[in-house]
This record gives C-alpha cells, structure tokens and sequence, in this order.
C-alpha cells in the first residue's frame, strides 16, 4: 500500500509538473526522452491533447471499409494471377480503394482513375522494389522541403522508433508491445510541446501510429486463405505489424499529395470538419500506404523485407 501510495504521488506530481510547468521545451523535452517508460500518457494530462487525433480515428475508419472490400475481391477471385506492383495490381488495388472511398465519403467525386493518381504520387512502388530509395528515405526528403526543423525531428524521430521496433521484433506480439512503449514515449515528447498551425506532421504522425497499431493489431487476417494461386504451397503467419510503419510513412509522404488529393478526391469529411489540401493528402497517404501493405500481406504473403 505504501509503494503503491508513493507510486501514485510521483505520478500525480508528474503529471502537475507538465500541465503547469514553466520551464523551457528543451528542458521538458531532455527530461521526456529520459523516460522511455513512462506511464504517463496523454490521455491522464487532460490539458494536452492531440488536436489530431480524429486523423487517426478516420483511418481506422477507411481500414474497415477498405479490408471489408479486400476480403471480397479476395472470396471472388479477383487477385489471381496479377503480380505484386504490376499495373493490374495498381488497377485492382485502386478499384477496391475507390469503393472504399466512396462508401465512407459519399459526396466525394473519387474514382480508379483518381485513386491511381494518388498512387502514383506517393511512389508506392519505390517502397516496395528492395532497390536503393525506401520509404524512410522518401519521408525524410518530404519533410526537408515542407516541415520545420522541430516537426522534421520529432517525426523523424518517431518514424524511425517504429520501423527499428517492427524489424527487430521476432513476433507481433513482442513488436505490438514495443509499439506501445513508442507510443507512450512520443505522446509525452510530441504533446508537451507548443506546435504552429502549420506544424502537422509530427501530430499526426502520432495519432496514425496510435490507431493504426489497435487496428492491425485485432485485425484477423487468416481470413485470407491458401486457395489464391498466389499463395499456393507458402506458410502464413503474416506480421500485421509491419503495416504501422507503412501508415506512418504514408501519412509524411501523403504531403506531396496535398493537392492532388484534393483535386482528385474532393473535400473529405475526418470528424472534426473538412479536410483538404495538404492535411488531406497526409491522410489519403497513410491510407493508401497502410492498404497497399495490407494487401501485400493478405493476398502475396509478403513479409517485412519490403519495409526494412
């Protein structure tokens, strides 16, 4: 009872500490970074919240729309045949994107020929063709030209945590858990800081890392199964949690595609009000991105060597 008395005191002085505090972002964020596992989240300081958090909740959203239709075209036969990145992949995948698209947004003016747009400006198959330029790459030469040094390095920061506890876990379970130790680390780092209206990246970056991670992590994907000429005489075990990573990297890319997205799209609706431009596209990034490794993994039986 004492420890736990004494537990309970640290916390609270903790969490008054960060809510009042007065001392400078660089002090706050050295004494953060010094405390991996912290079980101070955001959600227990009621005075710092991610004014992006319905980017994360809207994707969850897409996901099961998208997954709904990718376990469809999966039960009809619709991926036989068709290799991995050709350009009846981009088709198929960009024709279940835009059903998924429609069906959440309904007013949008979304169709294939759109969907591939995007996919085209997002580089998608950079990601995947094991050649020189990754994802990582491309994400950090967006924020180069389109985020300041602070969101570059808080977003870099947090992309990197998740790509080395993806590729260095040997199960889902071990990198879910070291996801969630991520995720409370850069909630405290991230959401103790000041940010300018035009410093979204990093927010949003945690609140796609965030739900994307519940998402996959209670996603069944044994619902896919070997009758795909595709997959015939492969094991399956796929590790869903590879597709956090894709989704984060989508979310940075996703800001080439600001107005194209728009353009394309039309106004989309993420719960706290019309979102369009480059905020837009960040978020039509982490999407598409999260559904191409999913479909990956589903119908290819690809495994975390695409994200390495």
């Amino acid at each position: 009872m004492q420890k736990f008395s004494l537990k309970l005191f640290v916390m609270i002085s903790i969490i008054g500490i960060i809510t009042l505090n007065s001392c400078n972002d660089e002090s706050l964020t050295e004494n953060l970074s010094n405390s991996e596992n912290s079980e101070i989240t955001y959600q227990m300081r009621s005075g710092l919240k991610n004014p992006l958090e319905y980017v994360g909740v809207a994707h969850n959203e897409y996901m099961k729309e998208f997954t709904t239709n990718l376990e469809n075209s999966f039960n009809q036969g619709k991926w036989e045949n068709i290799s991995f990145l050709s350009p009846e992949f981009k088709t198929n995948f960009s024709q279940i994107s835009n059903e998924a698209f429609i069906k959440l947004f309904p007013n949008s003016d979304s169709d294939t020929d759109k969907q591939e747009i995007i996919y085209n400006e997002l580089d998608i198959n950079e990601w995947f063709d094991n050649d020189s330029t990754d994802e990582l790459m491309l994400a950090e030469s967006i924020l180069n030209t389109k985020a300041t040094q602070k969101d570059k390095e808080f977003t870099m920061n947090l992309l990197i945590d998740v790509y080395n506890a993806i590729n260095n876990a040997t199960s889902d379970e071990i990198a879910y858990n070291e996801l969630d130790k991520i995720i409370t680390k850069h909630e405290n780092l991230i959401l103790s800081q000041e940010w300018s209206s035009n410093e979204d990246n990093a927010l949003g970056a945690l609140a796609i890392t965030k739900y994307s991670a519940e998402f996959w992590k209670n996603y069944d994907f044994s619902k896919f199964n070997q009758s795909n000429t595709n997959l015939a005489g492969r094991a399956r075990n796929p590790r869903s949690s590879v597709i956090v990573g894709a989704d984060v990297a989508g979310y940075v890319i996703g800001g080439v595609v600001g107005g194209a997205a728009g353009v394309a799209v039309g106004p989309v609706t993420l719960g706290a009000g019309t979102v369009a431009g480059v905020l837009g596209g960040k978020a039509v990034g982490a999407w598409t991105g999260s559904a191409v490794a999913a479909t990956a993994i589903a119908i290819y039986d690809a495994w975390s060597d695409w994200f390495n």
